[in-house]
């Protein structure tokens, strides 16, 4: 199972996090606690500010390349969520929130201190201090990179801890309504939340890096499970050559951790999955990112046997030239013109368009977010390959899909 390095850390009352004139190596978000922010001059001791939870601190040092300005005091018993230079380096590089957040709060830290030290009302009289709008403004910054920061920490934990989950959603063969494949998608049950969507996680799971081990973790498991699942399906005995395939989703991070270092090739030969039964599906804004280093990866991929599809097409900005540029083998309608097309005319036509389309340049397309009989019906009318969606069943645990199949085979 993957694992992570990031841990929360407490500080029993009268701790010293740090002290004035220590190398910087750490910033920290308060979680529960106090903390004290200190600074000695002439010899006396100065409090400059009490920080509580939502809080960060040290991160001043970090920023500037500086020894610490101040001493971080714990004045009750604090958990604290630490976030090392490298992470910061990395987030300030991508404009992450959390360098709006970090810039600000050296900004007010430090206006803080001068504020508590000096005059304040000379401070005031600038309006770099006091203004209601203001600290709105900076609350909500505050607020927003908080919660990513946390949430960052939690899948730190999830991963750990065996949180998440691989689900299957069944893609059926439109012509005879046969599953012929599932796609796996990620399912995080948290201990306090229950489920979290993949919409509030993924993100931040790519932001952070995490998304490469998380990532590995699911194609692997997805990997294993669709030998068991074709295992159930041969033992039936049923008259059909067909192998069920599986579908993978690949973020832009992970497509170079796949090809750069063999990962693909191992995961591969160590499940013994035949590649042409793996689709792996990336998004427009993979391709957008860096088309050329995209281009020699999915190069590679390609030289191993796997299928390649484009997933949510018709949602991005250039959706065209990528079909001819990269070698995919599959296309996935968005669900947003799926869903619309039986009442939005126009959505039929851009529909039918991309099917077209897809069909002339030897692509097969999958019609994603089928809710419905009638759009079933539209879809069969166009010859659309595969469909997908709540309308045939939601995604279920490997477990269930297997009893199923186990089940069909025994009937």
């Amino acid at each position: 199972m993957i694992g992570s390095n990031m841990q929360r850390e407490y500080f029993p009352k009268g701790t010293k996090v740090f002290r004035e004139g220590e190398p910087g190596t750490y910033a920290y978000l308060i979680e529960n606690g106090k903390i004290e922010i200190s600074a000695a001059t002439k010899g006396a001791r100065i409090e400059i500010n009490v920080l509580g939870p939502g809080d960060l601190f040290g991160e001043m040092a970090l920023i500037d390349n500086h020894s610490r300005s101040a001493t971080a005091t714990a004045l009750e018993d604090t958990r604290v969520i630490p976030l090392e230079k490298s992470a910061l380096e990395s987030k300030i590089s991508k404009s992450d929130p959390v360098l709006h957040l970090l810039l600000r709060v050296v900004l007010e830290r430090f206006r803080w201190a001068l504020r508590r030290v000096l005059d304040r009302e000379r401070l005031l009289s600038t309006g770099a201090l006091g203004s209601s709008e203001q600290d709105k403004l900076y609350e909500e910054a505050k607020e927003q990179a908080v919660n990513q920061l946390r949430l960052e920490q939690d899948l730190h934990e999830a991963i750990e801890k065996q949180q998440f989950q691989v689900h299957y959603q069944p893609i059926v063969e439109t012509m005879t309504g046969a599953v012929v494949g599932y796609e796996a998608l990620t399912r995080w049950i948290h201990p306090k939340h229950g489920y979290v969507s993949p919409a509030e996680f993924i993100e931040a799971a790519e932001d952070s890096g995490l998304i490469i081990p998380l990532g590995l973790w699911i194609l692997e498991r997805a990997c294993e499970d669709l030998k068991r699942f074709q295992k159930a399906v041969n033992e039936s005995g049923k008259d059909d050559d067909r192998q069920l395939f599986m579908s993978v989703n690949v973020s832009p991070r992970q497509l170079q951790q796949l090809t750069s270092d063999g990962t693909f090739v191992r995961i591969i030969n160590e499940t013994g999955v035949d590649p042409s039964n793996l689709k792996l599906e990336l998004t427009e804004a993979l391709l957008i990112q860096s088309p050329e280093v995209a281009a020699i990866a999915l190069a590679r991929l390609k030289e191993t046997g796997v299928q390649l599809a484009i997933d949510d097409f018709g949602t991005g900005y250039s959706s065209l030239s990528y079909l001819h540029r990269f070698p995919f083998d599959v296309l996935k309608i968005d669900r947003a013109f799926i869903n619309s097309m039986v009442k939005e005319k126009k959505s039929k036509q851009i529909v039918v368009a991309i099917m077209g389309l897809a069909h002339g340049l030897g692509l097969k397309v999958v019609a994603e977010g089928i809710e419905d009989q009638s759009t079933v019906d539209m879809v069969k009318e166009w010859r659309c390959e595969f469909m997908q969606g709540y309308y045939f069943a939601k995604p279920r645990p490997a477990p269930e899909i297997l009893g199923g199949l186990i089940k069909s085979s025994a009937a």
